[in-house]
Parts: C-alpha cells; sequence; structure tokens
C-alpha cells in the first residue's frame, strides 16, 4: 500500500483495503499470542436456542475455550496494528487531515453463545454487532459517538453526500448518515435487518429496544426484549404479542420490498419469483482483475 500511496497521494483517491484479521485461521505474529496466552477472558453461558434447529459440527473445529477467544483477540490485535499502520502511511504522507477513513468489519464471531460457532448461520449481536468508526477530514467530530441503529448499506450513500456525488436514492436501500452526523436528523431508520444461513435459514429485524428472528419455515418466531435480556437469552414472543405482531408486519412491508421478496418467511409453500435478468456487461482487463482479486478473498463464486 506503501507504494500505491506514493503514486496517487497529489490527487483524490478511493482505496478499499481488506484485511483478513480478526477472522480465522489466526496467523497473527507470535508476540501478539503470547500477549493474550493463558489469560481468562470475559466468561459467559450459552443460551439455548428458541427452536430445534440443527447445528452441524463446526467446521473447522475450534479450540477449547477460552484458548479460542484469546487466539481471536490476538488477532484482533494484529488486525488493530494494521489499521494503525494504514493510519501512519497517511500522516506520513501529510493526508491524513485531508482523508475520510471508515473502519468497519462485515461480521462479528460466535463462540457458541447461541450454539453457533463461527458466523453464517447466526443473527445475534455476537454476529451482527459490528464496529463502525469514521475519522473526518480535520478530526471533525472527534471523539463523538453516537448510539443508533446502522447498517452497512447506509455507507454508500453517505459516502456519496459527504463527497457531493449526485446518486440514484430510489435503487440504494441504505440511508445516508450524513443529517445524524450533522445533527440534524435522529436515526435513519427504526429497523435495521440481517440475514444468515442454516437449516432453516433466518432473518433478523432489529428495533432500538427488540430483535425479532424469523425463520424461513413460516413458523419458528422468537422475540427478545433488548432492554431486560441484552444478551438474548429469553424467548418472549408469548409475553410480547402486541409487539411481536408488530414487528412482523413490519418485516413483511419489509419484505415485499425486495426484488425477490423472502415470502417463505411468511409461509414455506410461497413461490418465490426468480432472480431478475440482467443484461452481459463486457469487463476491461482492468476491471476483470479487480473482480478476481475480490474472488480470491472467497467472496465470489
Amino acid at each position: 500500500m506503501s507504494n500505491w500511496l506514493d503514486d496517487h497521494a497529489n490527487s483524490r483517491f478511493f482505496a478499499y483495503v481488506h484485511f483478513l484479521p480478526p477472522h480465522y485461521p489466526y496467523r497473527q505474529p507470535s508476540e501478539m499470542t503470547e500477549l493474550f496466552a493463558g489469560l481468562e477472558p470475559v466468561n459467559f453461558e450459552p443460551g439455548d436456542l428458541p427452536f430445534p434447529e440443527r447445528v452441524p459440527p463446526a467446521f473447522p473445529t475450534p479450540p477449547p475455550l477460552p484458548e479460542w477467544i484469546n487466539l481471536y483477540d490476538a488477532n484482533l490485535r494484529w488486525g488493530d496494528w494494521a489499521v494503525g499502520e494504514v493510519e501512519a502511511l497517511l500522516r506520513e504522507r501529510g493526508i491524513l487531515d485531508s482523508t475520510l477513513l471508515i473502519v468497519t468489519a462485515d461480521h462479528g464471531e460466535g463462540f457458541g453463545e447461541h450454539r453457533h460457532p463461527w458466523h453464517g448461520r447466526s443473527v445475534y449481536d455476537e454476529v451482527c454487532h459490528i464496529p463502525l468508526i469514521i475519522k473526518f477530514p480535520g478530526n471533525a467530530l472527534a471523539g463523538k459517538r453516537f448510539g443508533t441503529l446502522t447498517e452497512s448499506v447506509d455507507l454508500l450513500p453517505t459516502i456519496f453526500d459527504l463527497l457531493r456525488i449526485p446518486h440514484p436514492t430510489k435503487e440504494i436501500q441504505g440511508q445516508s448518515l450524513l443529517p445524524l452526523l450533522a445533527g440534524v436528523g435522529g436515526s435513519p431508520a427504526p429497523h435495521v435487518y440481517s440475514r444468515a444461513g442454516g437449516s432453516p435459514s433466518k432473518y433478523l429485524l432489529r428495533s432500538k429496544d427488540h430483535a425479532l428472528i424469523l425463520y424461513n419455515n413460516g413458523q419458528w418466531r422468537a422475540l427478545y426484549d433488548l432492554r431486560a435480556d441484552p444478551t438474548q437469552k429469553n424467548n418472549v414472543a408469548a409475553d410480547k404479542a402486541e409487539v411481536m405482531a408488530e414487528m412482523v408486519e413490519v418485516f413483511r412491508r419489509f419484505a415485499q420490498t425486495q426484488r425477490r421478496p423472502p415470502m417463505d418467511f411468511f409461509d414455506p409453500d410461497a413461490e418465490m419469483p426468480g432472480l431478475p435478468e440482467v443484461p452481459e456487461i463486457e469487463m476491461s482487463p482492468e476491471d476483470r482483475a479487480r473482480v478476481n482479486a475480490i474472488a480470491d478473498l472467497g467472496y465470489l463464486r
């Protein structure tokens, strides 16, 4: 990245820097592993899943707790170090104060809090609650925290708005965070969504106070009161029928806005529409190289 910055530091640029850590396999430098070796991490009681969904054996098989958490924390430390190196490179070239720097993640990690290890099959907070750190040019809003709901899809319209780039708002699902950051608006949306695989697969609808999990067998639904139960252990769907019905209706309206509405979360026999046809696109060798680089990370098949 150092050489790339040398070539672009004097012009406007966009850089997407992808770090593998914190992520399995944990291949951080040995000195970082040693920092956490033998520590006793915060203890937790695994919670039972609200329904008898199939939890397959973890692959790869994780090490036993607490070693597993210590290795993850060491790998996270390596990721933190790498972010610091990017900041240092920008500072050395005198462009840190004129750069919009965003640090986020695509998911967290489950250590068995809700039986599911790793990620991909869970929509609980240990997987879905991710960091979002924005450093503005000139250190505007430095140190300010916002306790509101956001989604990863909010980043695109936020960046466009910050850079004053016109964009098609109807085709973009995310909501710009600029009004919130500028202090002229509240939460961009009262609900956020996340989906995960599994048997059956599941969808999360989360508000500030409640989390609703729906399964695509059309029958299982779990509701958690996040004020009284922040670790999401007690399904209160039977006790909060009004909240439950309200959130299910919110999810139904959301589902109907999707290009391929997930109506199997209401009726497992629902006929799912096919994916919309898209025209073939001729890519330049440079664009194809960029796509192949993303595929090498494991995100395209």
